[in-house]
């Protein structure tokens, strides 16, 4: 975990990358075309919005009282407040994925981890973007911080008990908040996970 490209390593099924040309560049994504050939011959392009620090964590926090924390954001893409769970960029020079997901935890939610372990690992948006995540499982949380949010991030947090997630989710999305699309598969796995 941590230190290297997992989207550019593993087979390629057939097609070869021909090159790479930046197109648009800014602090947190570079657009970047990419020229591939596929197993057939064919030549074709892809433009893609890469991460200069394409490994990210997130983490399922469940309380001491048996409660989900999501976090929710202002995400100018959607233009609206989006609950999702706590989640970072591996963007500290030689943290490891299990320390980023500690410090992504305390910072977004002022909630500290007793126990931590990896859930589950991936590609995140394998058709737009070269992040790859470590999903963590963080247990016996407690609150030890009023801070949430550093570089003026503005968050907001709800508890939802694990036991209710898919009707608490259900009522959120009923009144027409947006919920990511990832958050009630990582909770279906954690409650799996915490049954095994």
């Amino acid at each position: 975990m941590g230190g290297q490209d997992k989207a550019s390593s593993g087979p390629a099924g057939g097609f070869r990358v021909l090159s790479r040309r930046s197109l648009y560049r800014t602090p947190w994504l570079t657009l970047v075309e990419r020229e591939y050939k596929s197993p057939d011959g064919t030549v074709r392009r892809w433009v893609s919005a890469d991460r200069p620090s394409p490994e990210v964590v997130l983490v399922v926090p469940i309380t001491t009282g048996g409660e989900v924390v999501l976090v929710g954001q202002f995400r100018p893409p959607q233009e609206r407040l989006v609950w999702e769970l706590p989640a970072g960029l591996m963007d500290v020079e030689g943290e490891d994925a299990i320390t980023c997901a500690r410090r992504e935890l305390l910072e977004e939610t002022g909630y500290e981890a007793g126990t931590i372990q990896l859930l589950a690992e991936g590609a995140v948006s394998s058709g737009l973007s070269n992040e790859y995540a470590y999903v963590f499982l963080a247990q016996g949380c407690r609150r030890v911080s009023e801070e949430r949010g550093v570089g003026g991030e503005q968050i907001e947090l709800r508890l939802i008990p694990l036991a209710r997630a898919e009707q608490e989710v259900a009522k959120m999305l009923k009144a027409g908040e947006v919920v990511d699309v990832k958050l009630m598969g990582l909770i279906k796995l954690a409650e799996e996970k915490l049954k095994s």
